[in-house]
């Protein structure tokens, strides 16, 4: 079967489309995660060493991103399973408590743990740690008061 040079033409540019397409599905896929964020935490000027942090987008699009502190009061970033989050405006919520004792009685009801970090900063209703998420990598310290 021989094609029209006409025909020919539309294969062809049926083919660039074909390829832009998957090329753009891909691209969005990878891309969607365009900054990086990592920072440290601090209660009243002391580091925080456990607990996690969350963005949540405050207007912009985008999802929301957790992370946990670590040992020495830093966290890292990330949506789902994919490191990083979308450039945005973010309410940023901060819950840290402290570890839970072994049970004495393994049938005793279990007892809510204690929080370290002011209740104000558990919500994204109550939390006032607004932070803007640039492109690229993001170093933002968060600093609770206890008061």
């Amino acid at each position: 079967m021989s094609l029209s040079r006409n025909g020919r033409r539309r294969l062809c540019l049926a083919g660039y489309v074909g390829v832009l397409a998957a090329i753009s599905v891909v691209a969005g896929c990878l891309g969607g995660n365009a900054a990086s964020v990592t920072g440290a935490v601090t209660l009243d000027g002391q580091p925080l060493t456990t607990g996690d942090v969350s963005f949540y987008p405050d207007g912009s699009p985008g999802a929301a991103a957790y992370g946990q502190i670590n040992a020495e009061g830093k966290y890292t970033l990330s949506t789902g399973t994919a490191a990083g989050l979308s450039p945005g405006k973010y309410v940023a919520v901060v819950v840290a408590t402290k570890p839970l004792p072994p049970p004495k009685d393994p049938y005793a009801p279990e007892v809510p743990p204690e929080r370290i970090t002011p209740a104000k900063y558990a919500t994204v209703s109550t939390s006032d740690l607004q932070v803007e998420v640039k492109p690229g990598a993001n170093d933002l310290p968060l600093s609770l008061k206890s008061k």
